[in-house]
């Protein structure tokens, strides 16, 4: 009972430092790349091996998330769902913003200037490529809830696959964790929580925009 409880608040902690992460991952991201750089003002003395590490930094967190989640299978389902929605609900911020980013970066492609209609394709990719490797590093703790659900006989089978596969596609991710915890019976307000906030950052998103 108390290495479950070491493991519970194991993974609790993990689910925090990786939504922490991720939001300090595309500055990690970008001085790794600018390190590279001979010249730019950016430029910080680190050697390969942690600009590789910063660059893939959500693939080695998920990986330990991963382990973290073989190693402690025992659990119960509650916590597995409470670390999900944790990692899903806080980062919406970050992928509402970043969604944006992408979208703007992809309309440089028809400002009519020779030289820049490929800056905006390239990093719009970049900022895509960064946001999945995020949503494949969270992946193992959503997926042992679905797992775990599947077995229990709590959720039906084929809403545990589909959400198992809902896991690796963008939004449709948070809303699979939405609807599994609701009938759940579990975080109605958070997922109520989490729609406001949507709506409320994409208000403000359209308001910056115009």
């Amino acid at each position: 009972m108390k290495g479950q409880k070491q493991g519970q608040i194991f993974l609790y902690i993990l689910s925090v430092v990786y939504v922490i992460s991720m939001y300090i991952y595309p500055v990690l991201f970008f001085l790794s790349l600018a390190s590279g750089v001979q010249g730019s003002e950016y430029q910080v003395d680190m050697s390969g091996w942690v600009r590789i590490l910063f660059i893939v930094l959500p693939l080695v967190l998920g990986f330990v998330n991963l382990i973290t989640v073989i190693i402690n299978k025992g659990l119960d389902r509650a916590c597995f769902l409470n670390c999900a929605m944790i990692i899903k609900y806080l980062l919406m911020p970050f992928y509402l913003f970043g969604g944006l980013c992408v979208v703007l970066a992809w309309l440089i492609l028809f400002i009519p200037v020779p030289g820049v209609n490929f800056v905006g394709p390239l990093i719009g990719m970049t900022l895509a490529v960064m946001g999945y490797t995020g949503l494949i590093g969270a992946a193992p703790v959503s997926l042992a809830y679905v797992i775990k659900a599947g077995r229990d006989k709590k959720q039906p089978g084929w809403l545990c696959v589909l959400s198992g596969i809902a896991q690796f596609i963008f939004t449709l991710d948070v809303i699979a964790i939405m609807i599994l915890s609701v009938k759940e019976g579990k975080g109605r307000f958070a997922a109520i929580a989490a729609v406001a906030t949507g709506i409320f950052f994409m208000v403000c998103i359209l308001f910056a925009v115009k």
